[in-house]
């Protein structure tokens, strides 16, 4: 698999630039940023037309898949995952701060395995065009219960605590596929106090660089 360096790759997207790989892994010289239309249709492929967004990987993959309906593949090890991806949710929440809205991906047994929060830096309107090619939005009623917010967070966990970042993906070219990689995200104020916020409220720990390797505890 390969590992591409995001942060060199991110400053060259829109440009016909080679990718820092050349330099650092000469084995994959043909790789390059995707440009192009977005496909909508294709959830995941859309992920970096959402913009910064706020990263939770709940647990490392427990098997293989044998066989992947997806023909996207991952270059950051957070979303080892990414291949046994068997379906995407558009949820909504609604709390005391408002609404919340994310996508929840879930493996082939139907557990989540990682959510992408959208925060006041994330690109709304690519967010609604995502959503109407979505098979499903799940709405979930504010929670005024303390056990049933209770049981709701462990949902959320799956668990563990697993690992939370702001992050902006990318997506990348390379053999005639695509590969999805991420890397840390500049936000605003407002949006890191939201990060933050969203963060604590679910009980996910504070979020910190995807540079670092995931200790899913």
């Amino acid at each position: 698999m390969p590992v591409f360096d995001d942060h060199d790759s991110a400053a060259r997207v829109g440009s016909d630039a080679p990718s820092m790989m050349e330099s650092s892994h000469p084995l994959f010289p043909c790789t390059r940023p995707r440009q192009g239309r977005i496909d909508y249709g294709a959830p995941l492929a859309a992920l970096p037309s959402l913009g910064a967004v706020l990263c939770h990987v709940v647990e490392r993959p427990k098997r293989a898949p044998t066989s992947s309906p997806c023909r996207l593949w991952p270059t950051h090890p957070w979303l080892a995952a990414l291949p046994g991806t068997r379906r995407v949710q558009g949820r909504v929440h609604l709390d005391s701060d408002g609404p919340c809205e994310w996508l929840e991906c879930s493996d082939v047994d139907g557990v989540a395995w990682m959510r992408i929060v959208l925060l006041p830096d994330s690109d709304y309107c690519a967010w609604d065009r995502l959503q109407r090619h979505l098979s499903e939005t799940v709405a979930h009623a504010e929670l005024r219960g303390c056990a049933q917010r209770a049981a709701w967070l462990r949902g959320l966990r799956g668990g563990s605590h697993g690992r939370v970042a702001i992050v902006q993906f990318h997506l990348h070219v390379w053999a005639d596929q695509l590969w999805l990689g991420m890397d840390d995200a500049p936000v605003s104020r407002l949006g890191r106090e939201r990060a933050l916020e969203r963060a604590r409220q679910w009980h996910l720990g504070v979020p910190r660089s995807c540079r670092s390797e995931p200790d899913m505890r």
